[in-house]
């Protein structure tokens, strides 16, 4: 788990994750991702990160059979897909996926042609078409913080990257 210890100026220490990082001399560029609820409006604080400390809460989001728990929601995927196929809010216990349904759908809309094609004027809609050639769907990260389900699909010659990303809080 690449978490790294985060703490600001008082000494709270906050959940932390490396996202990315990178060799550059002498050593490494990493980008560490963390959430303060308390960040004054308009102003700055001050954080110290120590990337030698994994940090005090190092524990991974929750999931279990494609379900990543978070301290809001309830989200299941559908990892032949990529799909939300139920999103549950904890504090009303209410689903937002319809019965057989799915989120985070992607669509083709083809216009008609007829009149050209000029920058922001959609045409009338001839077509649409869901993406359907998933070519793979995987888990890229899953941290402390935010974890993070990427689909790659294809139509024609278009190639598709779609990273959806769920954050603890």
């Amino acid at each position: 788990l690449a978490s790294v210890m985060v703490r600001d100026g008082s000494g709270k220490v906050f959940p932390a994750q490396i996202t990315s990082s990178k060799p550059t001399p002498p050593g490494f560029t990493s980008k560490v991702q963390f959430v303060d609820d308390e960040l004054p409006a308009g102003g700055y604080k001050t954080y110290y990160v120590d990337m030698t400390d994994k940090g005090a809460t190092a524990v991974a989001i929750p999931m279990n059979d494609h379900t990543f728990e978070t301290d809001f929601y309830k989200v299941k995927f559908d990892m032949s897909k990529g799909a939300i196929i139920s999103l549950i809010d904890k504090q009303t216990n209410s689903e937002y996926v319809r019965e057989g349904g799915e989120l985070n759908k992607l669509r083709i809309f083809m216009e008609d042609k007829k009149g050209g094609m000029k920058s922001w004027t959609i045409n009338k809609i001839m077509k649409e078409e869901d993406v359907s050639d998933i070519k793979s769907v995987r888990i890229i990260e899953r941290g402390p913080v935010r974890a993070c389900v990427e689909t790659v699909k294809t139509w024609g010659n278009s190639r598709f990257i779609e990273r959806t990303y769920i954050y603890k809080s």
